[in-house]
């Protein structure tokens, strides 16, 4: 691959975070205090596109015609290419975009590679436009406020607009507790959605469409998959990941001692060098656990790719106040609230590359979606009778993480197999026969579910209930087309958490001043690994073999040719049993969810103390859900 001589985009030296909000608004639009308006664009029937701009803050790019105008927050990695074959080679990405659109219309978007969100405002067609990028790695939220569209990459901007309720959606917090997310768009507000990742928001003449304009193609059951001489093109798609990196300067990496950040740092040392342009930093949290505990392979990757390193331990990371205080009060600042309680102690890590001059921060956020295989391939593998593949998966699993090994078998033929594929064929039978009965089954299995500390009215049941089964639905209908294995491998693009995870990483980057870069979820890489078959992603018998057997040979003598992935599992409770009691006496309570409606009063502290009294409780991390949940609401209550 040829690699381009070092230098920086002019819109990526100058580091900065535009805070802004588009509002379509028929009529005049509401002023949003604090914030600078410029009109986009001519009106059409009345409706004019209107840019708030947060005053003494960085804007967003803007380009503007005589009948259409651009907003764009975030960068092209082809935008070059694009002017080029557009004509236009000294534009800027916000003009490249638009003659995009002038060209192309709609089908733009697929033609783009970047992280970004955009609003193209189109008033010969009476036409709003609102994309995120593929992966989500930047945000979009909207809301249909008194008539006003209003558009963000902040959820608060939506919120705070003037002509937005503030109200919380009740149902979507039931759902959270209930581990059911059936509204991808959905946000914890009530008046206010996301558009998704990789999908995009149309608005025209008063009605509205959120649909997928990046969807790769799916393998149908036994065909469409890539073969092992397309599969090659992984180390190429990898690197050029990693390149697109290289452009936001000096880049930190956090190197744990698994094969997806290790990767990561072996491609982005080589293009540095290369590329004549410092290597990265590597950032490391040293956790003192036994299970946890990777210094020795953290340390020696370093040396090897002689990397400036800081090795932070666990304790010196997270200081005197331990983990969950600090993530709980950061949860009161977050779009939504805080999934990654060990935040805190990462940005930490991220402080110290900033303070050493690293402007983005590479991770290898991605790799378990893309690299690894799901185990509800048994399901499939047990509906074809193959015994022999079955087989292979259960060797391959158990070679590559700590689990025990019969413990595992029977998980893997009950758990994810049979019992899998027993109710996905009963439940997908019964919603073609007996609709009436799929649901009275759906709401019964979601009431088995509900905590005792969890109050849900009438009403409110009733919304729920309707809503999860309304995914199931679709999840069941998709399941007769692609199997479970790949509905489980769609899930990493669809699922709400996923996009929840990027927002609130983009989020933490905007309060930091800092970019994380995820290589794993770049685009292009995502097509290939999308349709790459399991027995390809495991090859050499292990997981992770696309990466595993260059890893093994880059680092010798480190173990990656048979390395078992480190998993967190005693790690957590140990943190609730050292911190949990005390961080929620100072919370003094879920007082914002009993305010809602959403808990008993009698029965949540009980709860919470059994909990905090088990070593070994199957519900600790709820208590922590609790707790991120009640810091976020009370913020807005």
């Amino acid at each position: 691959m040829a690699v381009r001589a070092a230098a920086l985009r002019p819109e990526l030296k100058e580091h900065g975070w535009p805070r802004w909000v588009a509002a379509l608004s028929r009529g005049i639009a509401s002023e949003v205090p604090g914030h600078r308006r410029m009109a986009l664009g001519p009106a059409r029937a009345e409706r004019r596109l209107n840019l708030f701009c947060q005053l003494g803050e960085p804007e967003p790019l803007v380009a503007a015609t005589g009948s259409c105008a651009v907003v764009l927050e975030g960068f092209l990695y082809n935008g070059a290419d694009l002017a080029g074959e557009l004509g236009t080679d000294e534009a800027d990405d916000a003009e490249t975009i638009l003659r995009a659109y002038e060209r192309w219309g709609e089908d733009l978007l697929n033609r783009l590679r970047g992280i970004f969100a955009l609003v193209v405002w189109d008033a010969s067609r009476d036409l709003l436009l609102c994309a995120r990028d593929a992966m989500g790695n930047h945000p979009l939220f909207f809301s249909s406020g008194a008539g006003d569209l209003i558009v963000s990459t902040s959820l608060e901007a939506v919120v705070r607009h003037p002509s937005v309720s503030r109200a919380i959606n009740r149902a979507a917090v039931t759902s959270y507790f209930l581990d059911f997310f059936p509204k991808l768009g959905e946000t914890f507000y009530a008046e206010a959605e996301r558009v998704p990742p990789g999908h995009a928001l149309a608005v025209s003449r008063g009605e509205r469409r959120v649909y997928r304009y990046w969807n790769p193609q799916a393998p149908k059951l036994g065909s469409g998959w890539v073969t092992e001489d397309e599969v090659e093109r992984f180390n190429e798609l990898l690197s050029r990941a990693v390149e697109r990196s290289l452009e936001f300067g000096p880049l930190g990496i956090y190197l744990s001692g698994g094969l997806d950040s290790v990767s990561i740092a072996a491609v982005a040392t080589d293009l540095s060098r290369e590329r004549g342009v410092p290597a990265p930093r590597a950032l490391s949290l040293i956790f003192s656990t036994p299970e946890a505990n990777e210094e020795r392979v953290q340390k020696a990757v370093g040396e090897r790719l002689g990397l400036e390193h800081d090795l932070v331990p666990f304790s010196v990371a997270v200081g005197s106040r331990g983990i969950l205080g600090p993530a709980v009060e950061m949860s009161a600042h977050s779009p939504h609230p805080l999934q990654n309680y060990l935040l805190s102690a990462y940005n930490y890590l991220a402080s110290l590359g900033q303070q050493n001059g690293c402007r983005a921060i590479l991770t290898g956020t991605g790799g378990d979606e893309w690299l690894g295989v799901s185990p509800f391939l048994a399901a499939d593998l047990i509906g074809s009778l193959d015994v022999v593949g079955l087989y292979r998966l259960w060797n391959q699993t158990r070679r590559s993480f700590r689990v025990g090994q019969c413990a595992y078998a029977f998980r893997l033929l009950w758990s994810f197999g049979l019992r899998t594929l027993l109710r996905d064929t009963t439940l997908r039978t019964l919603e073609r026969r007996s609709p009436s009965t799929f649901a009275r089954i759906k709401r019964n299995r979601l009431r088995r579910l509900l905590q005792p500390w969890q109050r849900v009215d009438a009403e409110l049941w009733s919304s729920v209930s309707s809503r999860v089964e309304a995914v199931e639905t679709d999840r069941i209908r998709g399941l007769a087309e692609c199997g479970t294995y790949f509905a489980e491998v769609h899930r990493a693009l669809d699922h709400p958490l996923v996009s929840w995870e990027m927002e609130e990483l983009f989020e933490n980057g905007k309060r930091l001043g800092l970019r994380f870069l995820h290589p794993y979820f770049d685009r292009d890489l995502v097509e290939l690994l999308y349709r790459t078959p399991p027995a390809l992603l495991n090859r050499g018998g292990l997981t992770k073999g696309l990466v595993r057997q260059t890893v093994a040979k880059r680092f010798p003598g480190l173990g990656f040719d048979q390395q078992k992935k480190v998993q967190l599992t005693k790690f957590f409770p140990s943190v609730i049993r050292a911190e949990g009691a005390e961080v929620w006496k100072r919370l003094g309570g879920a007082k914002a969810l009993i305010a809602l409606g959403l808990a008993e009063p009698q029965q949540v502290d009980s709860w919470v103390s059994t909990v905090f009294q088990s070593d070994h409780h199957p519900k600790a991390f709820r208590v922590w859900q609790m707790m991120s949940m009640e810091s976020w609401l009370r913020a807005r209550l």
